[in-house]
């Protein structure tokens, strides 16, 4: 895949990202473990959902967008079940071929090539999914969206130019 294609498909997800960020924080879900027992810290996006929650907070989504995009996202996420159990069963292959005693080529092969086609499956999902919500933004919204990813990708290559020039120091 050429760099150009990841890094749409890159954008695109991050997109959905950002926009089941801003349907959570603006439907008030939270991160408190009194809320939601069992679950500190084990958010789907990790404890980056919540920066992007507020990116969205930003966008000033009516009711009617938040219930449009909370439905897509559940639709989404119901049709893809099957592709994220299926995704488990590949890692787990994928882990059993790779440290079984005998070392066979093929079979691992084989396993990284269907863990990545489902991983493709899932980004295609995705990308389908973020333009669906996307659809649901108004230009301006859709806009200021643009400008939030603009300045979130700014600030990723800022922390890992950072982290690149702290690491050739040591």
């Amino acid at each position: 895949m050429s760099k150009r294609v990841i890094g749409y498909i890159s954008g695109f997800a991050l997109v959905i990202a950002l926009v089941f960020g801003v349907v959570l924080a603006q439907n008030g879900q939270s991160n408190n473990p009194q809320q939601h027992p069992g679950k500190a810290g084990k958010g789907r996006f990790g404890k980056g959902h919540r920066g992007m929650g507020m990116a969205f907070r930003q966008l000033n989504l009516t009711d009617q967008q938040k219930a449009q995009i909370k439905d897509i996202f559940q639709n989404q996420r119901a049709s893809n079940k099957p592709l994220f159990d299926q995704l488990k069963t590949e890692r787990q292959a994928l882990r059993a071929a790779s440290t079984s005693a005998n070392f066979n080529e093929d079979a691992v092969r084989t396993a990284a090539q269907n863990l990545a086609k489902t991983r493709a499956d899932l980004m295609v999902a995705r990308v389908e999914t973020m333009r669906k919500a996307y659809a649901v933004l108004t230009p301006d919204q859709q806009a200021k969206l643009k400008e939030l990813r603009a300045e979130r990708v700014e600030r990723f290559k800022e922390k890992k130019a950072g982290a690149g020039s702290s690491a050739s120091n040591s």
